[in-house]
């Protein structure tokens, strides 16, 4: 919980403001009595009041400046506590970043290593295509079944927002497989060339 800004000024300040009512209660208390014997009184208590009138406003005037430049010293205080706790939550959230480094870093390894099963896919479909028999030159594996987005559609359907969900995978061995066995079934379904007839 963030803690209420506390100063030596804030209670100079306090105390300014203090001082300045008590001094206006004062000059209002002073004129109510300079009224109420200015008929009766000598001029010499008359005097006395005045001056102590006059005292008590220019000791308003030193208040009220006082205030102000108490407010101005209080403002740049605030100013640098707040940059202070800024700088401070600055540094704290340097300590946390490393936490998002190291999970990025173990991500980056378990990109790397499904970067490898799809170029083990890839070799695979490479060295298929190298050596595919001559014999069935004319039968080249379409390339639906040889197709690298059923193991990225897998791959995406694996990470989500919550986490990799390793379910996304069950089934893609076996229904590769069912795709092979199509393969073979397919091949051995075409017909065969007619034999050459010797003139």
């Amino acid at each position: 919980m963030k803690l209420p800004f506390k100063s030596d000024t804030a209670s100079k300040l306090a105390r300014a403001h203090e001082d300045l009512a008590a001094t206006e209660a004062a000059i209002a208390s002073a004129q109510q009595e300079r009224l109420s014997k200015l008929l009766d009184a000598e001029p010499g208590e008359i005097e006395r009041l005045d001056r102590s009138i006059e005292d008590q406003h220019r000791a308003l005037a030193v208040y009220a400046d006082r205030i102000a430049g108490l407010q101005l010293r209080l403002q740049q205080e605030q100013a640098d506590e707040n940059e202070r706790r800024r700088q401070a939550a600055i540094e704290k959230v340097g300590t946390l970043l490393p936490k998002w480094r190291s999970a990025a870093e173990k991500f980056e390894k378990w990109l790397r290593s499904g970067d490898a099963a799809l170029s083990a896919l890839t070799q695979a479909r490479a060295q298929i295509v190298q050596d595919w028999p001559g014999e069935l030159a004319d039968e080249k594996p379409y390339s639906f079944f040889f197709d690298l987005t059923r193991a990225i559609k897998r791959l995406h359907a694996a990470v989500t927002p919550n986490g990799v969900n390793p379910e996304a995978a069950d089934g893609f061995t076996a229904r590769e497989q069912e795709l092979m066995d199509e393969l073979l079934e397919h091949l051995k379904q075409v017909p065969k060339p007619d034999a050459e007839i010797a003139a």
